[in-house]
């Protein structure tokens, strides 16, 4: 008789980042990738590309990826020339971040102790870390001698390993899989109870993260869904935030998105309506201004489509707003001590302490 594989359940409380998580510790917004990007010496020596950056509307990067590389206006050349670009922000962001947190060690250590790992889940659960980033500020720099954290599916020895987080970005490379047999293989092997409990999901791929033919595995543009669907693995970890959000009695913790991408807009806002997922928002942003973007995106405004109810929109699943980044929350931390007054409340309220 074959052994039926039993699977840990989702835990009650699940983090989801976006690059104002980041931001924290030396990151980039995606402001702030533009600048990163045009100020690159090849676009200031490559007219079409620098014109088109300049011209973007609201100088989003992500805009001028989808323009230079899906339009048909742009040369091969010019194409690598901003894909370069791209990959030298990336570099200069995590050389940023390790600056940052080689300075600022004790208090990125609190956060991930007192924060980050309160997300593990209980005995018979699996904790999920979801992020939107591409950076590798969590694989340099998160360790614990008590909760092991991984990516699923992959592996690589200096992820997690503080001891290496000066090495060179080179060290963080790593090939994914992308047969679609081997990712069935990694699903089945998920699903026992005996694997990973606390896992590290990048839903939009990761700087240092190839495919099979070499190219990046990173997730930009607004064809983020055709993308997904066009890697295996992302599109797994797709399915891993669908089952986990969905899960009864779930709350999410977001931290740092912007709320600018319909497909993450639409799996929350399905999970909010149907299984009554509670949503938490940590944000520097006043309510008022959260709302208003949310709005527009949704559509509760003159977009609503058709079949769309109000009632199940983001807005309305808001179950906590913390008007604050995760520095200010910790900032007035007593490094030995437990969580400061607000983040304690913060904490409470998500039933992790």
């Amino acid at each position: 008789m074959t052994e039926q594989v039993r699977s840990l359940s989702p835990a009650k409380t699940i983090l989801l980042t976006g690059a104002g998580f980041t931001k924290n510790f030396g990151g980039y917004l995606a402001s702030e990738m533009w600048e990163a990007i045009f100020n690159q010496t090849e676009i200031s020596e490559c007219e079409p590309l620098r014109s088109c950056l300049l011209q973007i509307e609201t100088l989003n990067f992500e805009k001028a990826y989808d323009q230079i590389l899906f339009s048909g206006k742009f040369h091969l050349n010019e194409q690598m020339i901003f894909k370069r670009a791209l990959r030298a922000a990336y570099e200069e962001l995590d050389s940023l971040v390790l600056q940052y947190t080689l300075s600022h060690q004790g208090f990125v250590d609190y956060v991930f102790r007192e924060l980050i790992v309160r997300f593990r889940g209980q005995v018979e659960e699996r904790g999920f870390l979801f992020t939107l980033n591409q950076d590798m500020f969590v694989e340099r720099f998160f360790h614990s001698e008590n909760f092991r954290l991984t990516l699923p599916g992959l592996n690589n020895p200096a992820w997690f390993n503080l001891n290496k987080s000066q090495s060179p970005a080179k060290e963080y490379l790593v090939t994914i899989p992308s047969d679609t047999d081997d990712i069935q293989k990694l699903k089945h092997a998920f699903s026992d109870e005996r694997s990973e409990s606390f896992v590290y999901v990048k839903l939009h791929g990761s700087y240092n993260w190839f495919g099979k033919h070499g190219g990046d595995v990173m997730v930009v543009g607004n064809a983020k869904t055709e993308a997904i669907e066009g890697e295996p693995l992302l599109r797994w970890y797709q399915e891993l935030f669908r089952e986990a959000i969905n899960e009864p009695d779930r709350k999410l913790v977001v931290i740092g998105y912007g709320f600018g991408d319909e497909h993450i807009n639409k799996e929350i806002a399905d999970a909010i309506a149907k299984n009554g997922l509670r949503l938490y928002v940590i944000s520097p942003m006043e309510p008022k201004s959260f709302r208003d973007i949310l709005c527009p995106v949704h559509g509760v405004m003159e977009r609503v489509p058709q079949n769309f109810s109000i009632q199940t929109n983001i807005w309305e699943g808001l179950a906590g707003y913390y008007c604050a980044s995760v520095t200010d929350l910790f900032s007035t931390a007593i490094l030995g001590g437990g969580p400061p007054p607000r983040a304690k409340s913060l904490l409470r309220q998500l039933d992790l302490i």
